[in-house]
């Protein structure tokens, strides 16, 4: 199991393998040494800068998060992931990367954490936290230290520095796939699936039993059905209603979205319910959906 949060933005740094670079010759003594690799003439040096201009990323593409663990899920037996994340806050090179991004998961009511569980861009020595996340380009810029400096065709360069802030996931432009986008359909070969809710703006962490328990419990699904006067126990747990929830093999047969931006719900003074189809956050079936049987359920440990 595999995450992967593409976010739309870039991060901004001053590093070796991005920047362009001029090699200025000084005279005198240099707090840079002279040979082991370093260029050396007379009793100067030639030093390398970054070239005024030129901060930009070569290749960039924008930044993401990349998270998996060492759990290893049967097949043809129903699972249950339960994920939560937020990656709006500011990471920055440094000699151990720092990061206030977070992401919690847990599979088959297991809760998984620590930086075993959040490979490849974690690690034992690098002080973070047991739900931290970077970016790739953060995770691999840090680690130098001023008395390793980094060598760029045997002249020093500044040590990488920057970092990414305000990391968002686009929710416009591009397709949500159930249980994939089309450009993916093709690793596609048949899926079961019983439920789905999205929450956006919220977070959960998933290490809390009571937390799971909104969504599973005695190893089957908890009813995400509810109404206004008795809403369902997730929705009472985040304070809201998710945008996105698929339940019941009708509503996954006609892709009804019955989530908040699908349906708009208003209660007359007597308790009646009046609910208003958004056609705008409805799905568009493009395959066979059949009904399956059992329903799911979590198999015995």
């Amino acid at each position: 199991m595999a995450f992967n949060l593409q976010t739309g933005t870039f991060g901004t740094y001053n590093s070796l393998l991005w920047f362009l670079t001029n090699l200025n010759y000084e005279e005198g003594a240099q707090p840079y040494p002279i040979g082991n690799g370093y260029v050396g003439t007379g009793t100067g040096s030639h030093k390398s800068t970054i070239k005024e201009g030129t901060g930009y990323v070569q290749d960039a593409q924008p930044e993401y998060f990349l998270v998996s663990g060492n759990n290893k899920l049967a097949s043809d037996v129903w699972h249950h992931v339960l994920l939560s994340f937020d990656i709006g806050g500011s990471l920055s090179i440094g000699n151990k990367p720092s990061s206030n991004c977070q992401l919690w998961y847990a599979i088959d009511n297991t809760d998984y954490r620590g930086w075993e569980n959040l490979q490849p861009y974690r690690d034992g020595n690098d002080g973070l936290g047991k739900n931290t996340i970077v970016t790739q380009n953060v995770y691999r810029q840090s680690g130098f230290t001023e008395t390793e400096p980094p060598l760029f065709y045997n002249n020093y360069v500044p040590l990488p520095s920057g970092g990414f802030s305000g990391g968002m996931l686009p929710s416009s432009g591009a397709e949500l796939g159930l249980p994939a986008a089309s450009h993916y359909v093709d690793g596609i070969f048949r899926a079961e699936m019983a439920e789905l809710q999205i929450w956006t703006g919220v977070t959960l962490d998933t290490g809390n039993e009571s937390n799971r328990r909104a969504f599973i419990k005695d190893g089957k699904p908890v009813d995400p059905t509810g109404t206004e006067a008795k809403p369902a126990p997730a929705v009472s747990l985040l304070g809201k209603k998710p945008e996105v929830m698929l339940h019941g093999n009708s509503n996954w047969q006609a892709g009804y979205n019955t989530g908040t931006l699908g349906v708009a719900i208003e209660t007359d003074p007597d308790g009646t319910e009046t609910v208003t189809k958004l056609p705008g956050g409805q799905f568009t079936p493009v395959a066979g959906i059949e009904k399956y049987k059992p329903e799911p359920s979590l198999s015995p440990a």
